[in-house]
This record gives C-alpha cells, sequence and structure tokens, in this order.
C-alpha cells in the first residue's frame, strides 16, 4: 500500500496496467448494473418452482424447518380476500426466503391483494 495525493493505493490491484486508488474504490458503484436482471432470473426460478408444483413449497418450508403453521394467516386490508405466503413469496421471491418471511410475519406492515394493489 502506498499513500499518494489520490489516496491510498492498492500495489496489488490493477486495472490495464493501472493503479487503482482507494478513492476509486469508493466512487465505484456497489450494485451491478444488471442487479435488476438477476433479481427477475432468481424470481423465475421460484415461480417456475412453484407453478409446477405449488404442493411442494409447503414440504420445502417444513425441510428447512419452517412449519406452515408457525406462517401468519393474512388478509388483504381492503376486501379481506385471503392472502398466502406463497402467493407473497412468489411476486418478491428475489428478496429470498427469509426475507419475505421476515416481512410476512411483520405485524407492521399490512398487505393488499393484486386485485385491489391495482385500486391504489
Amino acid at each position: 500500500m502506498i499513500n499518494s495525493n489520490r489516496g491510498v493505493i492498492l500495489e496489488d490491484e490493477t486495472i490495464n496496467s493501472k493503479k487503482i486508488s482507494f478513492n476509486d474504490y469508493t466512487k465505484s458503484e456497489i450494485i451491478p448494473f444488471n442487479l435488476g436482471l438477476k433479481k427477475k432470473k432468481i424470481n423465475d426460478i421460484w415461480n417456475r418452482f412453484i407453478i409446477r408444483n405449488p404442493k411442494a413449497f409447503p414440504a420445502l418450508l417444513k425441510k428447512i424447518g419452517i412449519q406452515i403453521d408457525y406462517i401468519k394467516k393474512r388478509k388483504c386490508i381492503l376486501c379481506e380476500n385471503r392472502l398466502t405466503f406463497l402467493g407473497f413469496f412468489q411476486i418478491n421471491a428475489s428478496l429470498g426466503l427469509g426475507k419475505a418471511l421476515e416481512i410476512w410475519q411483520n405485524d407492521s406492515i399490512e398487505f393488499y391483494c393484486p386485485e385491489c394493489s391495482g385500486e391504489i
């Protein structure tokens, strides 16, 4: 590591034979430009799994230690139609199973059904 007027230079890091300063690292974007595409691919994988065999989803949850009885029962706050975690996760699979479950279980968050969300 070498100090310079541009900041700290990391000796082992080069791009096109150019030294990169620590300041260059802090200016760069942490989120890749194709994050949206990656999230869509994750959603597509989960959706194919869920659509092909929706009954396998509760079995998968059980295998990883999540009991279906533990998952909150939810209703749309506008029309009171029944909502399922499966439906919620199908739309929000890119969050990951753990984060989606954490949001679903949060009493401070209210949910809309797909029909009512378009009317808001």
